[in-house]
């Protein structure tokens, strides 16, 4: 899902999960939550993180949606 992506992109370029949360201007334990699919990213966060990671917006924002839809069939 969206928070395995994040992670993996994140390691790929060895950046460090407080690295990448000051970047997004975010608590470092909230983006562990996120990556773990504790919270839920906002869809202007995968809009920072394609940026930062230089990855295409469209498929970040494709895995964001279907992390929400698989929560909403799950209830």
């Amino acid at each position: 899902m969206i928070g395995d992506k994040i992670r993996e992109l994140r390691e790929e370029k060895n950046i460090l999960l407080r690295q990448l949360a000051a970047q997004l201007d975010m608590d470092t334990a909230m983006l562990s939550k996120m990556e773990r699919g504790d919270r839920f990213f906002k869809k202007e966060d995968i809009q920072s993180l394609s940026k930062i990671f230089k990855q295409n917006e469209k498929e970040l924002l494709i895995l964001f949606q279907v992390k929400a839809t698989t929560l909403i069939v799950q209830r």
